[in-house]
């Protein structure tokens, strides 16, 4: 649960990355 919790939140992060850089 919390390796999925912390690749959750990993995602979440580039995911928001993702929208800054583009």
């Amino acid at each position: 649960v919390a390796i999925f919790f912390s690749v959750n939140m990993t995602v979440v992060h580039v995911s928001d990355t993702k929208t800054w850089e583009t």
